[in-house]
């Protein structure tokens, strides 16, 4: 039960991080080593990226895929 809910968990999360991702931008400011690497203006993309990633690794959670990947390490979550 613990892992479905670490899972929703980290998919709420980064369903917010994708809705509110021009406040996070307005209140971190630019990533400079995002901007460097992907271009100028690219931080708001770089946030619906790890967004993206966070939403798999609830996926991961969920379905007990992690403790496959991570050779049991998943009690961490």
């Amino acid at each position: 039960m613990g892992k479905i809910i670490w899972g929703i968990f980290w998919m709420v999360i980064a369903f917010f991080m994708i809705r509110y991702r021009g406040r996070i931008y307005n209140f971190t400011g630019p990533w400079g080593w995002i901007e460097r690497y992907l271009g100028p203006g690219r931080t708001p993309v770089a946030i619906v990226l790890l967004a993206i990633v966070l939403f798999f690794v609830g996926i991961t959670i969920m379905t007990g895929f992690s403790e496959k990947m991570l050779g049991g390490m998943d009690r961490i979550f």
